[in-house]
């Protein structure tokens, strides 16, 4: 009966190592509150801004890149790239406002991005200003890091972007259960002959 204790005892503990692990929170970094300056990059909460140029924060609408037709947005085939401090997931951002010169449609921009160890996940092409949810062009794939390039016609303006803190372990927790279980069942193991060779 006691080994059946000690069983359901180590099972108990697994479970609260389970309900232990805290769950990663959204960390939304919005680049509208950040005044009006350019520099050649621009790091905040976690998450590092650089262009085909300098960087120009613009301040209550976003990030633009110097050069091009206008500085205050990225236009005419510039780009911006957004890299995290840690491996990220669950990645999206927000583009403010869109526009264009020509015959293209508005805001129309290349989507590069880059998993861990600097691995190209994918091109993806999109229009518009609005949301736009990478994790999922990419099947949840962890990003380190993103690239937007605008065609030579059109424009946007970067504005927020949101993400959590993706959590990588050197030593997965499933395979670390399997050698608690085998701890757990040589202590079992034993605590029973201990008690049988005492009988």
């Amino acid at each position: 009966m006691d080994l059946l204790k000690k069983v359901r005892t180590g099972l108990l503990g697994v479970g609260c190592l389970f309900l232990s692990i805290p769950a990663a929170q959204a960390v939304t970094v919005d680049f509208r509150d950040d005044g009006t300056f350019s520099a050649p990059s621009f790091s905040q909460d976690g998450v590092t801004l650089t262009g085909s140029d300098d960087i120009y924060m613009f301040n209550l609408n976003g990030v633009g890149v110097v050069g091009g037709v206008f500085d205050n947005v990225v236009d005419g085939g510039e780009w911006l790239k957004i890299s995290f401090d840690m491996p990220a997931e669950n990645v999206s951002y927000w583009i403010g406002s869109a526009g264009q010169s020509g015959g293209s449609a508005p805001g129309r921009r290349a989507i590069d991005i880059y998993g861990v160890g600097n691995t190209h996940l994918g091109t993806f092409s999109e229009d518009g200003a609005g949301t736009t949810d990478l994790s999922a062009l990419v099947g949840g794939a962890i990003i380190e890091s993103f690239m937007l390039t605008t065609e030579a016609v059109t424009s946007f303006r970067f504005t927020t972007v949101t993400y959590d803190a993706a959590n990588i372990s050197a030593v997965p927790l499933p395979a670390a259960i399997p050698l608690y279980a085998s701890g757990m069942a040589i202590l079992g193991f034993l605590g029973w002959r201990r008690k049988r060779r005492s009988l």
